[in-house]
């Protein structure tokens, strides 16, 4: 009698969570492009500044701040950070996933970057927070 109790209650329990989950999930997709290039090599600059070099993408960085080209994406996780090309200061001050892919300009203002500076979304240390960082060139046409 007990046993039938307990699984009623456990029953009970699991079937409005289970039917919750089934309507919000939604599976992560990846997203369409060149392959998903893992970076590394992280390092801090100041506030939640951080910079990561993407030698096999220079020649799509931004280098004047007046003509932003740069068709990179970065992902956590598989989730897009954002918003791309934001200024330099707003990546170190405001944070939230703000990035920019940059090969130095000695007339930006900034300390010599070449890579990408970026946040994380929640601001915290990404090389403790045990997300995967991505990049990608999305595609022009077919890939």
């Amino acid at each position: 009698m007990i046993v039938l109790a307990i699984s009623a209650a456990i029953y009970t329990a699991y079937l409005p969570a289970a039917l919750w989950l089934g309507h919000t999930y939604a599976p992560i997709e990846m997203p369409q492009g060149e392959k998903l290039q893992p970076i590394g090599n992280i390092k801090h600059i100041e506030g939640f500044a951080y910079q990561a070099g993407t030698p096999f993408l220079t020649k799509y960085a931004d280098n004047d701040p007046g003509n932003q080209r740069s068709p990179i994406v970065l992902y956590e996780n598989l989730r897009p950070l954002g918003p791309p090309h934001s200024v330099h200061s707003d990546i170190q001050e405001i944070g939230h996933g703000r990035y920019s892919h940059w090969n130095d300009n000695p007339n930006s203002g900034w300390r010599t970057i070449r890579g990408v500076l970026f946040s994380t979304s929640d601001n915290t240390d990404p090389r403790t927070n045990s997300r995967a960082l991505s990049i990608q060139r999305p595609c022009r046409s077919s890939c």
